[in-house]
C-alpha cells in the first residue's frame, strides 16, 4: 500500500472509530498470507495454500464459508 493510500485509510478510520480497534493495516505481503491461509482452508483450491492458519482464520472460514448473503 503506498503512502497517500496510508494516509487515506487512516482518515477514514479516524472518521468513523471503532471502540477496541488498533491503528495499523496489514502490508500487500501480509495480506498475500492471509490469503494463502484461506487457500489452505478451500477445498475447491488444487494448490493448497499455507497450512500456518490460525484458530482465528479457520473459526472465521467456518463463520463465512457457503453464506452467499455476504456481499463483496
Amino acid at each position: 500500500m503506498s503512502t497517500e493510500n496510508d494516509k487515506i485509510v487512516r482518515t477514514v478510520v479516524h472518521s468513523f472509530p471503532r471502540p477496541g480497534t488498533r491503528d495499523n493495516f496489514r502490508k500487500p505481503n501480509g495480506v498475500a498470507v492471509k490469503l494463502a491461509n484461506f487457500a489452505a482452508l478451500d477445498p475447491a483450491i488444487d494448490a493448497g495454500g499455507l497450512t500456518s492458519f490460525s484458530a482465528g482464520d479457520l473459526a472465521m472460514w467456518n463463520e463465512y464459508v457457503g453464506d452467499t448473503t455476504v456481499s463483496p
